[in-house]
């Protein structure tokens, strides 16, 4: 079994959906006075418009959340091809997996950590900021060239956390596979072991806390199996994966040591919505996606890129803004969207696009 077309795009849209909704959650944190410290207090500094922008933005306050969405779909499509009934362990290429992900990835983050660079430059240049280049030496670039784990930003580029995991995912993959050829159940094992481990505050060095993601990343593995191999079965009870999301709101989002439990309970209902689209349960909810999917086409450049650009359009605003504050109102925001979308499309057309052809003949 393998995903027909119209699976491809509803999914190709989910990851679009999950883009844009992290690129305006960052958005409205970096270039508009949060809820707390602006409506929440000086509600009189609010027209009608701005107060229904605020409230209309404060639906976009769950970006970490979709960036589960992106582990999950990632472990899914990474392993559909590995899932099939007839797949034996001797025909994965290793050197074949790591030159696709090589070529997936590099071009585009390579662009994006030259791009904080120039963003630095011209705050240096034109903005007076002479500490700008202080964060940068031999040390971090190697550490995120190479997508270390829990290495220091380069420049400015906070979400460069999850691609770091997501390599690490990849790095760990082979192994797993390997494994759950052996028996299914010892990669879970492991994984359910690791994430224990992190729970309980016993942290393993190196991993960090990807000791815990990896299992997030793997529930999209365990779905691509059960979507390949037991159908039928997945078809009758995959709506129990919409059980555990029944918690959530008991859980204290503001707390980090609550986030393993919370993207664990967030990574079985992203199982649940995959198995929604695969199956057209809803097909309002289908059709939603499919509208974000030539944005899914170029998410990964968009998702990159985005922080770097809003991040500089915030040092500006600062600049120039007579108390050096933040502005009350979310035109900005609007505008940090439309300049992210620009710009994240262009380097898309140069970079990502011109790799994801390559990838499509590569043999």
């Amino acid at each position: 079994m393998t995903l027909h077309n119209n699976h491809i795009t509803v999914l190709n849209g989910l990851r679009g959906f999950a883009a844009l909704y992290v690129l305006i959650h960052h958005a409205r944190l970096l270039l508009a006075q949060p809820y707390k410290y602006g409506l929440a207090i000086v509600p009189e500094k609010f027209s009608f418009i701005d107060k229904f922008l605020v409230y209309t933005f404060g639906l976009f306050k769950f970006g970490h959340e979709a960036v589960i969405i992106f582990f999950v779909l990632s472990g899914f499509v990474i392993h559909l091809k590995q899932a099939q009934v007839d797949f034996k362990y001797s025909k994965f290429s290793l050197n074949k997996f790591f030159k696709k992900r090589i070529i997936r990835l590099w071009p585009t983050l390579i662009t994006a950590m030259l791009l904080c660079v120039l963003f630095d430059a011209i705050c240096f240049l034109y903005l007076k900021e002479s500490d700008v280049f202080q964060k940068y030496n031999r040390i971090n670039f190697v550490q995120n060239i190479l997508l270390i784990p829990n290495s220091a930003d380069w420049g400015n580029n906070y979400p460069l956390w999850s691609l770091k995991h997501e390599w690490v995912f990849y790095l760990l993959y082979p192994c797993l596979l390997f494994l759950k050829t052996k028996q299914k159940l010892i990669p879970i094992i492991i994984l359910s072991t690791t994430y224990l481990l992190y729970l309980l505050g016993i942290k393993i060095p190196i991993l960090q806390n990807v000791a815990y993601t990896v299992l997030i990343w793997y529930l999209g593995v365990i779905l691509a199996d059960l979507y390949i191999k037991h159908n039928k079965r997945l078809k009758n009870v995959y709506p129990y994966f919409f059980v555990p999301i029944l918690s959530y709101p008991l859980l204290d989002r503001n707390n980090i040591d609550t986030f393993p439990i919370l993207d664990l309970v967030f990574g079985i209902f992203t199982m649940g919505l995959i198995c929604c689209l695969l199956y057209n349960r809803f097909n309002k909810l289908n059709l939603f996606f499919n509208k974000f999917k030539l944005i899914g086409l170029y998410s990964y450049s968009l998702y990159l890129l985005h922080w770097p650009i809003q991040e500089f359009l915030q040092r500006i605003i600062l600049k120039f803004s007579i108390h050096q504050t933040l502005p009350y109102h979310q035109w900005y925001t609007i505008l940090g969207t439309v300049v992210s979308f620009s710009i994240a499309y262009l380097i898309y057309l140069v970079t990502e696009k011109p790799s994801l052809k390559f990838l499509k003949s590569y043999k």
